[in-house]
């Protein structure tokens, strides 16, 4: 986790608000790093739904796929 934060990456303190309920419930989850199969566990949201979610909060710039896993980006 410190190397991330030294790329300038945040897994814990980044903010991020989301007028789509779904998105931000992703964000949310993200208070760690996780892969998707432990968002789609914390979330209850099918893989699909959640693989999509995901990739808007990627192009939003929001997250990050890290060596597999999910981070919040700061």
């Amino acid at each position: 986790e410190d190397l991330l934060r030294h790329l300038g990456f945040e897994s814990t303190a980044a903010s991020y608000t989301s007028e789509n309920p779904e998105q931000q419930t992703i964000f949310d989850a993200l208070r760690e790093p996780r892969s998707l199969d432990q968002i789609v566990e914390c979330t209850g949201f099918s893989a699909p739904k959640t693989a999509g979610l995901i990739s808007m909060l990627e192009l939003e710039g929001a997250v990050l796929k890290v060596g597999g896993v999910f981070i919040r980006k700061s």
